[in-house]
């Protein structure tokens, strides 16, 4: 795949200790589109639970119902990782993209037996649990979403992209926000999650801002009221 926002000549080695997670966050913030390093990355967090923790996001119960009740179709994960979140959407009915620049993580991702049943959350009185419906389809696609091409015109209601901008900065983390903004249908949902960074979180709503994109920040349960004509933001750390 073309990278034309890399630099011809980089130093994307893996880490010399992958059991140093110091060196790994290094090496991705320097190089966040390398093939390389993504594939490393996930072919050794694969061995942990932290992977199974990615796969099992039992929050996205909420987002689901909320895009049910607002009519939304088109679904787009961006920098989806190892995530079943795409398998998720597409058992309750949208039409799912699931994109990554990692082969490794896509093939992780498609081949895991995915169980419904299994992605359930109970506290006290209450229970989430996945509801299937009909329609829904997925795709994964490797590639860059930063990529004009890749999706061939398309268009997408809601555009989640968790854990993924944040390894992103400069004009690069500008050209990767407004990649994922122009890919919104109008009145659409941007969802984009920040671990832990709150300072990136801020970056992030001073380039919308920046280039007049009418933006929302939300809670989490998606309890606010959405009046932005482009499109909404979600922003947590």
């Amino acid at each position: 795949m073309e990278q034309n926002h890399m630099e011809s000549k980089i130093n994307d080695e893996l880490p010399t200790n992958p059991d140093n997670f110091r060196e790994w966050n290094e090496k991705l913030v320097n190089y966040p589109a390398s093939t390389k390093l993504w594939d490393g990355w996930w072919s050794y967090k694969k061995k942990e639970r932290y992977v199974i923790e990615i796969i099992q996001d039992l929050l996205i119960f909420d987002y689901i119902n909320y895009f049910i009740k607002s009519g939304v179709k088109t679904v787009l994960l961006a920098g989806n990782g190892v995530s079943q979140q795409p398998k998720m959407f597409s058992y309750a009915g949208f039409d799912v993209t699931a994109i990554d620049i990692s082969p490794y993580a896509n093939s992780y991702a498609l081949d895991y037996q995915f169980h419904p049943e299994r992605y359930r959350i109970q506290y006290g009185d209450i229970t989430k649990q996945l509801t299937k419906r009909d329609g829904g389809s997925l795709e994964f696609i490797t590639g860059d979403f930063m990529n004009p091409e890749i999706f061939d015109k398309k268009r997408f209601d809601v555009i989640i992209s968790f854990k993924t901008l944040q390894y992103y900065s400069g004009d690069l983390l500008e050209k990767a926000c407004l990649s994922l903004a122009s890919l919104l249908n109008p009145n659409g949902f941007l969802l984009i999650g920040i671990a832990g960074l709150s300072h990136a979180a801020k970056k992030i709503e001073t380039l919308f801002k920046k280039h007049n994109i009418q933006i929302e920040i939300i809670d989490d349960y998606l309890k606010a009221q959405h009046n932005s004509k482009e499109c909404q933001l979600y922003v947590y750390d």
